[in-house]
């Protein structure tokens, strides 16, 4: 609240709705403070130098300012940089978002459900919208239509805006929490080709995650096949259990006399 008041004297505007919930939070009764309340303490106490501005959206709240002078007026937004303010709101609405992927063991399941259940955040849906020039996350570009994309495509703009937004996300966390599309890139590189200069050069450009990662997953991935089936031989989702199998095993090369000691992975035969 302190830093508000500041702000007002200073000659920053702040929307009604704002302080509200600032008040609001100090109480810990369930009684709350309202709009109207609000604008009356405050006219009590700053009196005729207190204005508001009534936006013409009805879903807008009520700006509240100081009375400056038009010269300090034309100073402030001078010195307003709405590109840096963009981007100052969108990395604290980005470090707000969890995709809850951290702690999961991140399987199929876990991906799928992580993907629907995150919503882009609001202000970054309407950054998008902006930046793309469309009216909501599903509608068609200009270049969509001029391309005849849609009749080749027909995927939602929403997914590549989910992309996108998943993207930012992970380059604003350094790479540190996992997003669904990072996870599955590195994973679909290491099972068709399992190139780790790939998988490390996509991570280094914040599209994957990284190659010990990718490891680590299928270390985990093995452990916790071998330990729900004790008593089993584990196999492959992809085997049929009522069809007959043959499988040979033999030792796993670690020793630094083996032919293959030099691969970075056991080699079984």
């Amino acid at each position: 609240m302190n830093e508000m008041l500041l702000g007002l004297r200073r000659g920053d505007g702040y929307a009604l709705s704002d302080i509200r919930d600032r008040v609001n939070a100090l109480f810990s009764t369930d009684k709350h403070v309202t709009n109207r309340e609000l604008k009356i303490l405050l006219c009590a106490k700053y009196g005729d130098t207190l204005r508001f501005s009534v936006p013409i959206e009805a879903n807008k709240s009520v700006m509240i300012y100081m009375a400056v002078s038009a010269e300090a007026m034309a100073d402030t937004i001078r010195s307003t940089d709405p590109v840096k303010i963009c981007a100052e709101i969108l990395r604290d609405v980005l470090l707000q978002v969890d995709f809850g992927l951290n702690d999961e063991f991140c399987d199929a399941s876990d991906l799928e459900a992580s993907w629907k259940s995150t919503a882009i955040p609001e202000d970054v849906q309407k950054f998008f919208c902006v930046l793309f020039n469309v009216q909501n996350m599903d509608s068609p570009t200009e270049d969509d239509i001029d391309t005849h994309e849609l009749e080749h495509d027909n995927q939602p703009k929403h997914r590549k805006m989910m992309s996108l937004f998943q993207i930012l996300y992970f380059i604003v966390h350094n790479g540190r929490r996992r997003t669904p599309l990072h996870i599955m890139t590195g994973q679909a590189i290491h099972e068709i080709c399992k190139s780790s200069t790939l998988i490390k050069s996509l991570n280094q450009f914040g599209l994957s995650v990284s190659y010990d990662e990718i490891l680590r997953y299928h270390r985990d991935m093995a452990s916790l096949t071998v330990e729900r089936i004790k008593d089993n031989v584990p196999l492959p989702s992809h085997f049929d259990r009522h069809t007959y199998t043959m499988a040979a095993f033999d030792n796993f090369d670690h020793e630094e006399a083996e032919i293959s000691a030099d691969l970075r992975e056991a080699v079984m035969h």
